[in-house]
C-alpha cells in the first residue's frame, strides 16, 4: 500500500474512499441499474478486497493491471482497488476493434487482465488468451527512467498513426482531487452521472471528485448514455445534480431539453473540445437558476490545466468563452503572474501552479532543458547545472528514456538518471513529458512545484 499523504501533504487517491467508509459509512456512494446501491462502507470494503487479490497475484506498484471496461460496479470497483494498491490500471473498449485491442495489450504489458465473465469472454474472443490473477504474465524490466507511481495509463486516438500510451503519474491526479475537495461548488457533495468513456481522462475525474467530495456516483447503460432523449430523461429520473460532458454532448441535452427541463443539475464541467454557448445552451441555464457552467481543459498527457465558471446572466456569457486561468493558485509570486507566456497556451498545468518561465522552443531536447525551461524553487542553487548537492535542488525538468520495445510514455522521477544530454531524442511515434526533480528538503509548497509533472508543449513554428 502507498502512503497515507503525499508531499503536499494531499490525501493519497485509495484514502479518499476510505476516509468517506468512516465520516459518512451510510452515505450512498456508488448507484448502478445492475442492483443494489453501495453505500461508503460497502464500497470501501468491496475495493480493499479487491486490492488484496492484486496484491495476492503478485501485482507491485508501478505495474499495470488491465480492465476489461464496461458500465458497471465491478469495473469502478477494480479501477478503484488499482489506486488503492497503487497500481496502474488499463481501460480497455470492448468496442475498439480487436487490431487495436492487441496493440494496447502489446504496449501497456499488465500483468493481468480483470473484469466481469461476459466481459472477459468477448474479450478473449477479440484478443486470444489473457493473462489473470491466478496466472499472471511475468514480471517485465521497469521501464527506463520510469516513476513507480502510474495511475493509470490511456491510449490516444490514433488519428496521426498508431494510438499511444500516456501513462499519468499520481501527483497531478492528487492535485486534481485536493482542488476539486477544495472547491467552494465543486468540493460539495452531488450526484454526478458517470457520462465519460473509459477511455477518456475525465472518467478518472468523476469518479475520484465525487468519491472524494461525498457525493454519489450514478452509472447508466451505455445505450442511454448515447442516446439525448434518453440521457435526459436518465439526468431526470435519477436527480443528476453534476455532470462532465463535452460540448457537443452538451448541446444535445440542451435542446432535447426544450420541453423537460433537469431540475436538480446545479454544475455542468465542459472538457474535451472548445465550449460554445449556443441559444439552446443560453436558454438551459437561463431555466437552471443558480446553476453554473464550469469550463474545463486539459490534454490527456496532463489532465485539467485551466478551468472557468460561467455564472450570473446566462444572457451576458460570451459565445466563447475563456478557460486560460490555472485551476489552482497560491500566495507566492511565483504562481501567479497574471498572462501566460507566448506560444504556450496548453502548458498552464495547474498542478504545477504557475505558468512555466520558457517558451516552447525551449523544451526541445534534454540538453536545452537545464539552461531555458523551468525556474528554480526559492532558495534553490545558482544554476541546473551546479544545484544537485544545493538544498534544495534546482526544479529542473528531465525526460524519460524509454526501452526499445516501449511506445508508452514513461516520466522521469527524482530517483531516475539525471537529465543528461546523452540521452536519445523521441521517436516520432513517442510523446515525452517532462517530470521535474524535487529535492526531499523543499518546501511543502515548493515541493508542490517542483513534483508536478508538466506537458512539454509543441515548439514554436
Amino acid at each position: 500500500m502507498s502512503q497515507q499523504e503525499n508531499d503536499a501533504g494531499e490525501p493519497n487517491l485509495g484514502l479518499w474512499l476510505r476516509s468517506g467508509a468512516q465520516s459518512h459509512a451510510n452515505a450512498v456512494a456508488l448507484e448502478s441499474p445492475e442492483g443494489e446501491p453501495l453505500t461508503y462502507r460497502e464500497l470501501a470494503s468491496a475495493v480493499a478486497a479487491r486490492a488484496r487479490a492484486f496484491a495476492d497475484a503478485g501485482l507491485q506498484s508501478g505495474e499495470r493491471i488491465a480492465v476489461a471496461a464496461t458500465r458497471s460496479t465491478d469495473t469502478i470497483i477494480s479501477i478503484l482497488a488499482a489506486a488503492e494498491a497503487g497500481i496502474a490500471y488499463v481501460p480497455l473498449d470492448l468496442a475498439y476493434p480487436a487490431e487495436r485491442l492487441r496493440a494496447m495489450l502489446d504496449d501497456a504489458q499488465p500483468r493481468a487482465v480483470v473484469g466481469e465473465d461476459q466481459a472477459l469472454s468477448t474479450l478473449r474472443s477479440l484478443v486470444g488468451e489473457l493473462p489473470t490473477l491466478e496466472q499472471p504474465a511475468p514480471v517485465q524490466a521497469a521501464l527506463h527512467a520510469s516513476a513507480p507511481d502510474l495511475t493509470y495509463v490511456l491510449f490516444t486516438s490514433g488519428s496521426t498513426g498508431r494510438p499511444k500510451g500516456v501513462a499519468m503519474g499520481a501527483v497531478p491526479l492528487r492535485h486534481l482531487i485536493q482542488w476539486h475537495a477544495d472547491h467552494p461548488r465543486l468540493g460539495q457533495p452531488a450526484r454526478t452521472l458517470q457520462f465519460a468513456p473509459l477511455s477518456f481522462d475525465v472518467h478518472f475525474q468523476e469518479i475520484f471528485s465525487t468519491l472524494a467530495c461525498g457525493g454519489t456516483l450514478v452509472l447508466v447503460p451505455e445505450e442511454q448514455r448515447r442516446d439525448p432523449g434518453l440521457l435526459l430523461n436518465a439526468l431526470i429520473q435519477r436527480r443528476i445534480e453534476r455532470i462532465f460532458v463535452p460540448y457537443v454532448a452538451l448541446q444535445m441535452i440542451a435542446e432535447a431539453s426544450r420541453d423537460e427541463l433537469p431540475t436538480a443539475l446545479r454544475d455542468v464541467v465542459s472538457a474535451g473540445e472548445q465550449l460554445q454557448v449556443t441559444p439552446a445552451i443560453r436558454s438551459l441555464f437561463q431555466r437552471l437558476p443558480g446553476s453554473e457552467l464550469h469550463n474545463h481543459y486539459g490534454p490527456t498527457e496532463s489532465h485539467v490545466v485551466t478551468a472557468h465558471e460561467l455564472r450570473g446572466d446566462p444572457a451576458a456569457w460570451p459565445e466563447i468563452p475563456r478557460s486560460a486561468a490555472p485551476c489552482r493558485t497560491c500566495s507566492s509570486p511565483w504562481c501567479r503572474p497574471k498572462t501566460p507566456p507566448t506560444n504556450t497556451p496548453a502548458n498552464c498545468c495547474w498542478a504545477a501552479r504557475r505558468w512555466p518561465a520558457a517558451t516552447s522552443a525551449g523544451l526541445n531536447s534534454p540538453a536545452s532543458a537545464s539552461a531555458a525551461t523551468s525556474p528554480r524553487c526559492p532558495g534553490a542553487g545558482t544554476s541546473p547545472a551546479t544545484s544537485r548537492a544545493a538544498t534544495p535542488r534546482a526544479c529542473t525538468p528531465t525526460w524519460a528514456a524509454p526501452t526499445s520495445n516501449s511506445r508508452w510514455m514513461a516520466f522521469a522521477s527524482s530517483r531516475a538518471r539525471s537529465n543528461s544530454p546523452s540521452w536519445p531524442r523521441p521517436a516520432s511515434r513517442t510523446r515525452w513529458s517532462p517530470r521535474p526533480t524535487c529535492p526531499a528538503s523543499a518546501s511543502s509548497w515548493s515541493r508542490t512545484w517542483c513534483c508536478a509533472k508538466a506537458r512539454k508543449p509543441t515548439p514554436a513554428s
